[in-house]
């Protein structure tokens, strides 16, 4: 099980599985890894595709400090480690992080591609809001990761994921509350409400690819807006995310690597 020390004593645990093109897949803080299985294992089969716990959860020490540019950091010499040249494939604070890592660092992480239907931070502005990026919806999720981890999580996956059964929910519930601390939830809960990433994925220009669909909780039109707002950017409308059909954002992936090459 490969491990890359970091200062502090803190251990970063992270994963590979397949031969090819490297491929370094973020998920979203507010999910477990394991719900992106699909698109990873499809991945696998001509990539070789890598995964990590950022610290504070999995496998990873469970000590900060939790705070945006340390997990920067940490994924800066994951990146490195690995001998760089990476796809990153991104959702949410996974993606916002590989941004401001290939606008500095291109040799490590050249391109990027975003893999959820929410805008990214301050960039879209407040005409682009929709309810899973709206600020009020994220200050009730900071709130309530501060005073009760379990409450907050089944909020984000109530609404994310309507049609679930009550019993999907209380499994996936289970993980994702056991998969991160309380500490390193609410921490990212506070910087992923604050962030910015406007300099950073406007400076991508075409190394930022983004796969995106409608629905009901994404701005209407999201691929037309995105592309009012981020010109030079590449999107692709697929018909459903990465959870639902891994096989749509997978051939996003690889167009985005044969490009690179």
């Amino acid at each position: 099980m490969p491990f890359l020390r970091r200062p502090g004593g803190v251990d970063i645990h992270w994963e590979e599985r397949g031969d090819g093109p490297l491929v370094l897949f973020l998920h979203h803080c507010f999910s477990h890894p394991a719900v992106y299985a699909g698109l990873c294992e499809e991945l696998a089969r001509d990539h070789r595709v890598v995964t990590y716990d950022a610290r504070g959860t999995g496998e990873s020490t469970r000590r900060g400090p939790y705070e945006l540019s340390v997990d920067v950091e940490d994924l800066e010499a994951l990146a490195d480690e690995l001998g760089g040249d990476a796809v990153a494939v991104g959702l949410g604070d996974g993606r916002d992080r590989a941004a401001r890592i290939a606008w500095a660092r291109p040799d490590l992480i050249p391109v990027v591609v975003g893999c959820d239907a929410t805008p990214m931070g301050r960039v879209f502005g407040q005409e682009m809001e929709a309810p899973s990026t709206s600020r009020a919806v994220l200050e009730t999720v900071v709130g309530l990761a501060g005073s009760n981890h379990r409450a907050a999580m089944r909020g984000i996956l109530e609404f994310t994921n309507p049609g679930m059964t009550e019993d999907e929910l209380r499994r996936r519930l289970d993980a994702e509350v056991a998969y991160s601390s309380p500490e390193a939830i609410r921490a990212r809960s506070e910087w992923f409400l604050r962030r910015d990433t406007t300099e950073a994925v406007r400076a991508l220009r075409d190394r930022l690819w983004i796969a995106c669909w409608d629905s009901d909780w994404a701005p209407p039109d999201v691929a037309g807006r995105i592309r009012e707002v981020l010109p030079e950017a590449r999107v692709f409308p697929v018909a459903a995310g990465p959870i639902s059909r891994p096989d749509l954002t997978a051939e996003v992936v690889r167009k985005a690597v044969a490009a690179r090459v």
